[in-house]
């Protein structure tokens, strides 16, 4: 977060992160609209950089130290993680033709 705030970029998420992050950009002073959402199977332009998000295998809980309120409370004492949404990759294509 105070790498996307001190060089002003855009942060790129899949699934429900979006909003999340937006709130934390917001209580810390900068732009809510350098959150942005890239939907599964879609593609988009991002500073330059085409992002294309694909589905992935892995977990997907939130660390409860991002959770607040009792939700986080109730979810801490079950011993459960939060959701943040299904597994996201990234397939990202830079201008001088790269692809990683």
């Amino acid at each position: 977060m105070n790498i996307a705030l001190a060089k002003k970029a855009t942060i790129v998420t899949g699934s429900e992160m979006r909003k999340f992050y937006g709130n934390k950009l917001k209580s810390l002073g900068g732009d809510v609209k350098k959150s942005q959402l890239a939907r599964f199977g879609s593609s988009g332009k991002f500073g330059g950089v085409m992002i294309t998000t694909v589905l992935a295998v892995h977990s997907n809980g939130v660390n409860l130290a991002f959770i607040g309120g009792d939700l986080g409370k109730m979810l801490k004492e079950a011993g459960l993680a939060g959701y943040a949404g299904p597994p996201t990759g990234y397939v990202l294509e830079f201008t001088n033709g790269l692809v990683v």
